[in-house]
């Protein structure tokens, strides 16, 4: 059985791969475009610009010889020397950068045709030479010459293009079929993704969330809930653990409450025995326990809260407990008047607050001392004090 662990390595090992192939396929078709384009560019368009390069050349040449045939031999001799020049520069390009087969066997017969031009030139443009004789020539000779050595460069050219083109299907080919190949990988990692997803959220996030939901349901109390444990990964263990510590916290809770009601019967006990009227109160001011004489004389039963009795200073000594963490009481500690069974009675009010380790308020003790014979025995004394007088 995989464990969590497994099974999240499992899944992000799959996508891993799937990256990597798609990375690894990205990169391989990008360097055969690369070296497609590279072809296209560095090669063959190369051939192409010195081709054109060497036809321009060529025809000025052709115009040049015609300037020096018309009378104009300085013009025509500058015109002839000038493109003289750019042809053989192209031509060189030309003879450097063969990489087609049939080119390598029309760039030296279209060398050998430029040279044989430049014999037939020499001669047309020699202006020792007859006119006339130098006329016959250029039409005889060289003027056929110029169109075998244009069309020979065209040709030369038209083969360097037809390459770019082919280079530049198979670069389209191979980038619709790398393209299709991306499809592919993307839909299987994408099917992959899903998938993961999917099995993610059931085994990781269905478990946690049924644990969320469990540990709210703790909160507000409930300890008799019992978690599905359906796996033996992490998430089972989990859920196992989970249910023994609710288990432990239901006996403890049973304990708890076996424990606190010996302490309230014998806190309650305990009170009933004593003589003042004295109750505890929680934060909210609700009696929680209280002597027999409290709850016969104020009323203050468990479960009240002082604030709904008629005496509005016990919820104000109770507050100012709560606020100022020390002892309240009334002013000139006053005591109470207060009838019980016809019989006129005075309590001194205290209010106690119970504090924890943090010196917060987590209750308060209300003490309502009776002062009556002490009242009494004061007003004896004065009796006597004012009798003597």
């Amino acid at each position: 059985m995989l464990g969590l662990r497994q099974k999240i390595s499992l899944g992000f090992s799959a996508l891993l791969v799937i990256i990597i192939v798609i990375g690894t396929q990205s990169v391989l078709y990008l360097s055969k475009l690369g070296v497609s384009i590279d072809v296209i560019l560095r090669e063959n368009y190369r051939s192409v610009l010195a081709c054109q390069e060497m036809k321009e050349a060529l025809e000025r040449v052709d115009s040049g010889v015609l300037f020096v045939l018309l009378g104009h031999a300085r013009e025509g001799d500058e015109l002839v020397r000038n493109n003289l020049a750019a042809f053989e520069k192209s031509l060189q390009v030309e003879m450097s950068n063969i990489t087609l087969p049939a080119e390598g066997d029309m760039a030296p017969k279209l060398q050998d045709l430029f040279r044989l031009y430049e014999t037939f030139l020499t001669a047309v443009v020699d202006p020792a030479r007859p006119a006339d004789i130098r006329k016959q020539e250029y039409f005889t000779r060289l003027l056929p010459l110029f169109g075998q050595i244009k069309e020979q460069a065209d040709d030369i050219l038209q083969l360097n293009q037809q390459n770019m083109s082919d280079a530049n299907n198979r670069a389209r080919r191979s980038a619709a079929s790398a393209r299709s190949r991306m499809y592919v990988l993307l839909s299987v990692g994408t099917a992959l993704a899903v998938i993961f997803i999917f099995f993610t959220r059931r085994w990781v996030l269905r478990p946690i969330h049924r644990l969320i939901r469990s540990t709210d349901e703790i909160r507000r109390g409930n300890l008799d809930l019992v978690v599905a444990a359906d796996s033996r990964d992490e998430i089972g263990h989990l859920s196992a653990a989970f249910n023994d510590m609710t288990a432990s916290l239901r006996e403890l809770r049973r304990t708890d409450q076996a424990k606190l009601l010996r302490i309230q019967r014998a806190t309650q006990q305990a009170f009933d025995s004593l003589p003042d009227a004295i109750a505890v109160l929680d934060t909210e001011g609700k009696v929680e326990v209280a002597t027999d004489s409290a709850r016969t004389v104020f009323g203050l039963k468990p479960g009240v809260a002082v604030g709904d009795l008629p005496f509005g200073w016990m919820a104000d000594l109770a507050r100012d407990a709560r606020q100022e963490g020390r002892a309240a009481f009334l002013e000139g500690q006053r005591p109470v008047q207060q009838f019980v069974g016809g019989e006129e009675r005075y309590y001194r009010p205290e209010a106690v607050p119970i504090l924890d380790n943090e010196r917060l308020a987590t209750g308060v003790i209300l003490v309502l001392k009776d002062v009556t014979q002490l009242r009494q025995q004061d007003e004896i004394k004065r009796g006597v004090v004012r009798t003597v007088s």
